[in-house]
């Protein structure tokens, strides 16, 4: 909002709480308020193709945020690297096992364009190595820790002969880590994605191993550049284009960073992500 309004915009926001149902009522609300732009983050990536193609075919020009919106023609999706993100994890997990090793994905939900990303990031890695094991690829739709841990608890009880668990957030893979702990399994590489403050204590504490900084201020500024130059009958530089089931969409992919022990001050605390004394303590 604050990039938007810099650039001469004047903008309406709201929120969905994360309802698909107040979302698909807050797209049918907009027809005839004047919308020239909708930057819009899916609550599900699947369930909104017939509002958003409502509201296109009115003229309004759709930029997806962070998740793609599939079977539906949208102008633009502004999104992190996401398949960097786990070819990092993934990398980062064959270096630390030596090539050879038994690993599990825990994926956020299935239908989800950003855990779709990051796995098919993990597995482009992990593919190339015959000496990779996979134990299992498990979906959790809300992401949440209470439901990876469970996922954990009870492949725990068919094998601890884990190596390796790459998890497409940093709750998920904080939900692992309690798990393995519980159990006593040790020496198990372990990644996530968003770096979350707890998870970057969790590092210097040495009890995860990476995550991955997904920087949201240059991946909101730039939704609100791509609008800006759309409106101004110009088309900004992309990096690619994915196929959303319906049309080829112009993607912008914001970088993304590896958080270790070792990147953690340059990464996190020098951009002032989380502050040193939030991490290390007092």
């Amino acid at each position: 909002m604050d990039e938007a309004e810099k650039l001469g915009m004047k903008v309406f926001y709201d929120h969905a709480d994360n309802s698909i149902q107040r979302q698909k009522e807050l797209l049918t609300n907009l027809e005839g308020k004047g919308i020239k732009f909708l930057v819009i983050q899916p609550v599900d990536s699947s369930l909104l193709s017939s509002e958003i193609q409502k509201l296109y075919s009115k003229g309004i020009k759709i930029i997806a945020y962070d998740r793609i919106i599939y079977d539906a023609d949208i102008d633009f999706f502004v999104t992190h690297d996401s398949r960097m993100v786990g070819i990092i994890q993934a990398q980062e997990g064959v270096k630390y096992v030596g090539d050879k090793g038994n690993y599990v994905i825990l994926a956020g939900g299935k239908n989800h364009s950003v855990a779709k990303q990051i796995t098919s990031g993990n597995l482009l890695v992990l593919d190339k190595y015959p000496g990779m094991k996979r134990l299992g690829i498990f979906y959790h739709e809300n992401w949440d820790e209470k439901e990876s841990y469970k996922t954990m608890k009870e492949l725990l009880k068919k094998t601890k002969n884990i190596d390796v668990v790459l998890a497409n957030n940093s709750s998920l893979i904080r939900g692992a880590i309690r798990a393995l702990e519980e159990e006593g399994v040790k020496n198990v590489f372990t990644a996530g994605a968003d770096a979350d403050l707890e998870n970057c204590r969790l590092i210097i504490k040495g009890k995860q191993n990476i995550d991955v900084l997904k920087p949201i201020e240059p991946l909101a500024r730039t939704a609100a550049r791509v609008v800006y130059s759309l409106s101004q009958g110009r088309v900004p530089q992309y990096n690619e284009k994915m196929n959303n089931g319906k049309v080829d969409v112009k993607v912008i992919l914001i970088p993304v960073h590896l958080v270790s022990i070792s990147t953690i001050d340059e990464v996190i605390i020098k951009p002032g992500i989380h502050s040193r004394e939030a991490i290390y303590g007092k």
